[in-house]
């Protein structure tokens, strides 16, 4: 019974694929927006910090896109902001432009 009702799930995922891909490429754009929104508006309000966040947040969304050179340019840019403010944000943002360099 287990066996048939996964299945059944399976196969509504895969007959559904198409559409599941184009709600989360719709969703990421969605964040590359509202990542974008807050990155300008940190940046206006001299949020050194909190723009690197939202510019590597939004390299995020970038990459599930595949837009890997509009990531790496947001992540050197984070990088860049956080030179001076060693500390966790600094190393996730050192570490995700390797990791960005590792799938160009």
């Amino acid at each position: 019974m287990a066996r048939g009702w996964a299945t059944g799930i399976l196969l509504t995922c895969l007959w559904a694929g198409q559409v599941c891909a184009a709600a989360i490429v719709s969703h990421d754009a969605n964040e590359v927006g509202r990542w974008s929104g807050a990155a300008e508006a940190h940046r206006a309000r001299g949020e050194t910090a909190a723009w690197a966040e939202a510019l590597a947040r939004r390299a995020e969304a970038y990459q599930r896109l595949g837009h890997r050179l509009q990531a790496l340019a947001d992540l050197e840019q984070a990088a860049s902001l956080l030179a001076n403010q060693p500390g966790p944000l600094q190393a996730a943002t050192l570490g995700a432009l390797g990791q960005a360099y590792m799938r160009a």
